[in-house]
């Protein structure tokens, strides 16, 4: 009897080490969670990025092979070409500031779980618990044997099977 309960302090406490691992542990849906929003973010970031090149790519390649997008980012700038006039309007800047966004820097955060150990400590303790109980709590059948009335047979008093019954024998 104490082996079985021994086994089953054990399943159950194997149980909820499983239970704890897989819901909260390094490798858990938790875990997997979080790394699934990180993984979108950082699509996110990664098309962001990638229409900011296609956007730089566009204007390099306008400053390398057109020359009316030169003289327009030449104006910007103060320059004045041949047979112009320059003309400052006062209130306004007279130079081109260019600031290019170049996206934003994705840090990788960390992974929040609960280590294998103490996973491990949860199913011991409750599994110990479960133990515990079990040998305070449910009595062994050698307590509930001694517990047990006695039949009037046992008792030494003879007895017929028909005294259940309300039907009286008398034995000659």
């Amino acid at each position: 009897m104490l082996r079985t309960k021994v086994l089953i302090a054990i399943s159950i406490g194997t149980l909820f080490y499983v239970f704890t691992s897989m819901t909260l542990g390094q490798s858990s849906f938790w875990a997997m969670e979080q790394l699934e929003e990180q993984k979108q973010k950082i699509s996110v970031n990664a098309a962001n990025i990638a229409k900011i090149n296609e956007n730089l790519t566009m204007e390099y390649n306008g400053l390398k092979y057109d020359m009316d997008v030169v003289a327009a980012y030449a104006r910007r700038l103060g320059y004045v070409g041949e047979n112009e006039v320059l003309v400052k309007i006062s209130g306004l800047p007279t130079h081109y500031k260019g600031v290019y966004d170049v996206g934003t820097v994705m840090r990788r955060t960390e992974i929040e779980y609960i280590p294998e150990w103490m996973c491990k400590l949860v199913g011991c303790v409750v599994g110990t618990l479960v133990l515990l109980i079990q040998l305070t709590l449910v009595p062994s059948r050698k307590v509930a044997k001694s517990f047990k009335r006695k039949s009037s047979y046992e008792a030494g008093i003879r007895t017929s099977p028909y005294d259940n019954l309300g039907i009286k024998v008398e034995t000659i």
